[in-house]
């Protein structure tokens, strides 16, 4: 998938493995297809089979390996918020511009404005990820972005997606990842979808998290990238 808009967002623009392939192979394609638009990065996401057989070949081309777990709900959801004194709402994606911003300067320190401001820009396109999409967040009384989680419904496949948990580090440990996960399962149930899950870093504490709350790993994609010499 490419994105000209946004290209420096390696998750639009990328190559994605869905059917068997040769590693060289595909390490070849990920090239003509990347480099064949003028982008000095390289990202290709695959399925468990895929991953495996690609690491090696990959990892010997110089790109990072990440597993990620696919995370399914196994229980039902919670009845009342996981604590009442917690405010979640749905905001619009200009409430998250701010915080949204912050957190890459955090995380790319040295990217230019150029780049930090695609990368927030970006958000846009995710409206487009599911038949409903809900951008949940906990704020404080000036309306500033606390910690907050995007929530995708397929209704026709009944299956729902909570993404991108984030929460300010100085207001870790509060429960409010927690309350915005409760809150994206309840609205996940009231459409009525059997499956509920999250991506989860294998090697990242939150997979800890998500377990506590009932999701256990049914699946894995593997995520290989070689950054751009450029920030």
């Amino acid at each position: 998938m490419l994105h000209e808009n946004f290209p420096a967002s390696y998750d639009h623009n990328k190559v994605i493995l869905t059917a068997p392939v040769e590693p060289a192979e595909a390490l070849a394609a990920v090239d003509r297809v990347l480099g064949g638009v003028g982008l000095g990065h390289r990202m290709v996401v695959a399925d468990d089979l895929n991953g495996v057989a690609c690491a090696p070949t990959f990892v010997d081309a110089g790109y990072q390996h990440a597993i990620n777990l696919i995370m399914g709900h196994t229980g039902a959801a919670p009845d009342r918020p996981a604590d009442p004194a917690i405010r979640v709402e749905q905001v619009d994606l200009d409430a998250l511009r701010e915080s949204t911003r912050y957190e890459w300067r955090e995380q790319l320190p040295h990217a230019s404005d150029e780049v930090v401001d695609q990368l927030v820009e970006r958000r846009a396109t995710l409206l487009h990820g599911a038949d409903e999409v809900a951008f949940l967040a906990v704020r404080d009384v000036a309306g500033r972005v606390l910690s907050r989680a995007d929530v995708y419904i397929d209704s026709a496949h009944r299956i729902a997606q909570i993404e991108d948990v984030m929460t300010s580090r100085a207001y870790t440990g509060r429960g409010y990842a927690r309350a915005i996960m409760a809150d994206g399962l309840r609205r996940a149930h009231a459409a009525c979808c059997d499956l509920v899950f999250v991506v989860a870093d294998a090697q990242d504490w939150p997979r800890h998290l998500y377990a506590r709350l009932g999701y256990a790993t049914v699946g894995r994609i593997h995520v290989f990238v070689r950054p751009t010499s450029k920030p």
